[in-house]
Formats: structure tokens, C-alpha cells, sequence
């Protein structure tokens, strides 16, 4: 059996033409596409990243019941997507979650979302967002990256900014603090983990802040190359089995049916409530 059968298999089984999961993957083709033409204007470096880039690979487009997009930008393409998403946004349809743009997002990564949809989860964290749509996150991808200080900057967030988030027994007790936490994060800790951190001339990284420690030689993800995801062409690291292969190890195999990871959110279209 082919993998153009195998992939029409899962379609059916998670999202059939017409739902909820296919209508937000379709959704969520056109915010990428978004991205791609902002980037391709402003020569802005960028490429599909994580589980969207493992679709890519292995099914041809989303993995069947994925419910995010990934992507990764090299810190001083980052800035400049930024600058204009902050100041001179092309689209009243998407909009860029930071802490400028939402003081109750405290992620170490920004976000695009969506303003014609809006998300929900088990818990109550996305309740505080000002904006709520499906998204895309956007990992910064830096030059510099040392283990222990990542390390110390990961317990940092997760105990101090997004534990306390949700809720629980005692993370109840330091929410108040968590802005605080967060300031002191963005503006001092993770500049200081730069300056103190030698660049590498070899190695490409997750920025310090982020959830996971990966680290890739230049050559897997440079010169930029594309791929095809659903139907389109997106930027993808030059050597997308080698990129994958150290995010996931034999990114090949199909996990079991008790293993395929979501986010487990649930989605509203705020079209059809008008």
C-alpha cells in the first residue's frame, strides 16, 4: 500500500472532508501561506518545523490528527517578522500573540493566531489569552545555546511562569508573581544567557528559553530547501531526514493509536455563530 492510500486512510478515520479537524487544518494552511508570502516580500528566513515538517515528510501535509503548525525563524529574521506584524501588519484576518500584543500571554515563543476562530481546552489557561484562534508557533532559532544554562531557564519557566498558569493546590499561591517572573525572564535572563554564551560558527539551536535542547549542524538546515505540504511548497531545512531524525529518531514509524499526540483542543468557527 502506498503512502498516498495510507494517508487518505487516516483522512477518513480523523478528519473526513467537512469537520471540525479538516476545517482547521485548511484554516491553518492559509495562515502558513500568509507567512510564507510575508516572508518571501521581506526576505525573511524561515521553515517548517516539528510535527508540521514531519507531516510533510512522511504523509505529504498534516499528520491526520495534528491540530497546530510549527515553524522556526533565526533570531534576526524573527525580529524583523516582528517589526512588521507589530507595525505594519499586511492582514486583518491574523494577528501576532506576544506580551505586546496580549499581556496575558507569558510564553517564551509567539504565536500567530487566527481571529476567525477561537480554541478551548481542559483547563483554563487559554481562557486568559486575549486572542484564542488557531495558531502557529514560532521558534527562534539561535547561534548560542548552553545546556546547563537551558537547563536553569526551563525549571525557571515551567515551575515559576507556566505552572502557575493552571491550576493547582499550591501554584495558586505565586500567580500574582508570575508577570514579575516573566519580566525578569525575557528582559534579563535570557539576555544575559546570550552574552555570556560563545556563538557557534558549527551549530544551529533552539533559543535558551525554549521547552527542548536541540542542537543541529548548520549544513542540515542551510542552505533552505522546500517541500511539499498540501499541495504547496514551503521553506524546509536542507536535509529534512537528518533534521528529523534528530528531533524524533525513526521519524518513519506510524506511532499506535494510544500514542498520536494532540493538544487536545477543541475549536469554534466564529463565522458560523453569526
Amino acid at each position: 500500500m502506498i503512502l498516498r492510500d495510507i494517508q487518505e486512510q487516516f483522512r477518513m478515520q480523523y478528519n473526513p472532508e467537512g469537520s471540525v479537524l479538516y476545517r482547521a487544518q485548511c484554516r491553518m494552511l492559509e495562515m502558513l501561506s500568509f507567512i510564507d508570502k510575508v516572508c518571501e516580500e521581506n526576505d525573511i528566513k524561515y521553515w517548517i518545523d516539528s510535527g508540521t515538517l514531519l507531516g510533510a515528510r512522511r504523509h505529504g501535509g498534516f499528520i491526520p490528527w495534528d491540530d497546530d503548525v510549527d515553524i522556526c525563524m533565526p533570531r534576526e529574521d524573527y525580529v524583523k517578522f516582528k517589526d512588521i506584524m507589530l507595525h505594519n501588519n499586511p492582514s486583518n484576518e491574523f494577528v501576532l500573540q506576544c506580551h505586546e500584543t496580549d499581556n496575558h500571554y507569558f510564553g517564551t515563543w509567539d504565536t500567530l493566531r487566527d481571529l476567525k476562530t477561537e480554541m478551548s481546552d481542559n483547563g483554563k489557561r487559554l481562557d486568559m489569552f486575549k486572542y484564542r484562534g488557531l495558531q502557529i508557533d514560532i521558534f527562534i532559532i539561535d547561534d548560542r545555546c548552553n545546556k546547563q544554562l537551558w537547563k536553569f531557564l526551563r525549571f525557571y519557566f515551567a515551575y515559576l511562569i507556566n505552572a502557575p498558569l493552571f491550576e493547582g493546590r499550591f501554584t495558586k499561591y505565586i500567580r500574582r508573581s508570575v508577570p514579575f517572573s516573566f519580566f525578569l525572564l525575557k528582559k534579563v535572563l535570557l539576555p544575559l544567557s546570550r552574552l555570556v554564551t560563545s556563538p557557534s560558527k558549527k551549530f544551529l539551536y533552539y533559543a535558551n528559553g525554549m521547552f527542548w535542547y536541540l542542537r543541529w549542524d548548520r549544513k542540515v538546515i542551510l542552505p533552505l530547501s522546500k517541500i511539499e505540504f498540501e499541495g504547496k511548497f514551503f521553506n524546509s531545512p536542507n536535509d529534512v531526514d537528518k533534521y528529523l531524525e534528530i528531533m524524533y529518531g525513526d521519524w518513519r514509524i506510524i506511532p499506535d493509536e494510544e500514542h498520536r499526540q494532540t493538544h487536545n483542543f477543541s475549536f469554534n468557527f466564529l463565522d458560523d455563530n453569526r
